[in-house]
């Protein structure tokens, strides 16, 4: 597992709510922090993700290769991820990762 790009991206309803904004941009994850998400986090369904995690108008996006193959990311300022391919982002893979993971994120 290797990650190959990662970018903060800010929702303009995050640049609207100056608390918001802030959380969002003091935000870090690096490359290895990454890693630690994915290794760490389990998947998710639809419904677990509609009824245990909020979602924030921040998130790091970026490619990551797993196995050879090279897929789209993101994970979400509290404590949720996609997995997606490039070709099919519809087909992607949802993991979370609340207590172990708690640590990286502001809004967790």
């Amino acid at each position: 597992m290797r990650v190959i790009s990662l970018e903060l991206h800010l929702e303009r309803d995050a640049l609207e709510s100056k608390d918001v904004a802030v959380l969002c941009q003091r935000w870090k994850l690096t490359e290895a922090d990454v890693l630690y998400f994915f290794v760490n986090a389990t998947p998710i369904t639809g419904e677990e993700w509609h009824a245990l995690y909020d979602v924030m108008d921040c998130d790091y996006r970026g490619q990551i290769e797993l196995g050879g193959e090279t897929y789209d990311f993101s994970i979400n300022g509290v404590s949720f991820g996609v997995i997606s391919t490039t070709t099919q982002p519809v087909a992607a893979e949802m993991y979370g990762c609340m207590s172990q993971c708690a640590h990286l994120f502001p809004f967790g």
